[in-house]
């Protein structure tokens, strides 16, 4: 276990104001469950699995972009969603992992279970409850995630839904982007105006248009998906820089300077990124390396330019560009969504094929709500 670990058991007191800060971020129980059955390669549908992919995209983005990551514990390590996934966050990740028979969470979990509509709005309940039905139809009920956003709630925890959820969050106005998350989405919004460009001149669909950032680093960097939460680790180390620059952006009192340094941020990365000339098959190690999350798998030519233009400007967003453009790479060498699940997770072509594009359906949702 990770020595930033932290494990509180039902014994243990449990004070939200004193043991959680604002950078913290909880991590889904549902997406926990979901991509610890991705990754032990029991999905049984094409949308089964799309969802338990995007759910571990999800874990994989807070992993990057969060301080330190909460979730609830199964003590017992039962099921999959504890063999695969929480050990490997307790191992790689500053956590705090607190017991689900902790007396505070059974208390909140009781009240959202017995009367869900008691304890959120009946309005958001619907909301949730109708997407589960229609995304997730395998499972029974939205009671695991009604409960989930209650503890959340009432310990003061940010939580970011499952691409499925963000649609109800997004009309109940529960929660709104970060910093961090917002140019990450810029970076995935220039990937695809150059990949839509490129279909449109070839008359094919040679890019899958929507593909998360950080998803798609670490699924190019890994072989198997158990190597993906340790890759994602790395990249958060890699991406401390770019946390600090983004939180202190985030608390800016000024409003005007606060869109000067995002448009600068933003129209440098455009003008940068516009001068990569990726290839899928180059990995080639260069002097500088991106960091352990990344290994470099950018044309040299053009990183040794790339890292000359950032090193003469100097100044604080200097190390955002940097983790911005290591990720634009990163996330162009990906062609297919397709290709990479069938080589990670060693599925078939057919159920690969189809998951992508069911993937593509839930990233268009969350995109759409922001």
């Amino acid at each position: 276990m990770s020595p930033l670990s932290r494990l509180i058991t039902p014994d243990d007191k449990l004070d939200p104001r004193e043991d959680f800060a604002t950078t913290d971020s909880l991590l889904s129980y549902g997406d926990i469950s979901f991509a610890g059955v991705g990754v032990a390669g029991a999905s049984d549908t094409p949308q089964e699995f799309a969802a338990y992919v995007v759910a571990l995209g999800h874990i994989l983005t807070r992993i990057v972009l969060s301080e330190r990551l909460v979730f609830f514990w199964d003590e017992d390590d039962r099921g999959p969603w504890s063999t695969y996934v929480a050990p490997a966050l307790r191992k790689h990740c500053a956590t705090v992992c607190i017991s689900e028979f902790h007396p505070l969470v059974l208390a909140i979990k009781e009240d959202a279970l017995d009367n869900p509509s008691g304890v959120n709005e009946p309005s958001f309940v619907d909301g949730v409850s109708r997407a589960v039905k229609a995304y997730a139809p395998w499972l029974s009920d939205a009671n695991a995630w009604l409960a989930e956003h209650a503890c959340a709630e009432v310990m003061g925890l940010s939580i970011a839904p499952n691409p499925f959820l963000t649609q109800t969050y997004a009309t109940h106005s529960i929660r709104h982007l970060s910093i961090a998350e917002k140019l990450v989405r810029y970076t995935e919004d220039l990937r695809r105006e150059v990949t839509n460009e490129y279909n449109l001149l070839r008359g094919e669909d040679i890019y899958d248009l929507q593909i998360p950032a950080i998803l798609a680093a670490v699924l190019r960097e890994s072989t198997t998906p158990g190597e993906m939460i340790k890759i994602a680790s790395q990249m958060h180390r890699e991406a401390k820089g770019f946390r600090d620059w983004c939180r202190e952006l985030d608390e800016y009192p000024d409003p005007r300077k606060y869109i000067d340094r995002m448009r600068s941020v933003q129209d440098e990365l455009h003008r940068l990124g516009g001068r990569i000339d990726s290839k899928e098959t180059e990995r080639l190690q260069v002097s500088a390396p991106l960091g352990p999350g990344f290994s470099a798998a950018v044309p040299a030519p053009t990183f040794s330019k790339l890292i000359d233009r950032l090193n003469v400007d100097i100044g604080p967003s200097r190390k955002v560009r940097k983790f911005l453009l290591s990720l634009l790479t990163a996330s162009r060498q990906v062609k297919s969504m397709e290709k990479e699940l069938c080589r990670v997770f060693s599925v078939s072509p057919q159920l690969a094929r189809e998951a992508a594009d069911w993937l593509q359906i839930l990233l268009e949702m969350e995109r759409k709500h922001p």
